[in-house]
């Protein structure tokens, strides 16, 4: 997982909005988009190999705007 990923997903979870964020990174919607249904692709393969349990981005992100 790269650093940049991350900080498109902290930006994502603390705007809220996907397009805000491509404005954010000059980068596309659909890039963000991609970036992170990749990233919970990423983590449902560290899941299956560790036995965590998981919860995808989308999911953090959504719980995270409920209590800001």
């Amino acid at each position: 997982m790269k650093i940049e990923n991350l900080k498109i997903f902290l930006t994502v979870a603390q705007t809220g909005n996907m397009h805000k964020t491509a404005e954010i990174f000059f980068t596309s919607y659909q890039n963000i988009s991609f970036i992170i249904k990749n990233m919970e692709k990423e983590l449902r393969k560290w899941r299956l190999l560790n036995g965590m349990l998981y919860a995808t981005p989308l999911i953090i992100i959504l719980s995270f705007r409920k209590y800001k």
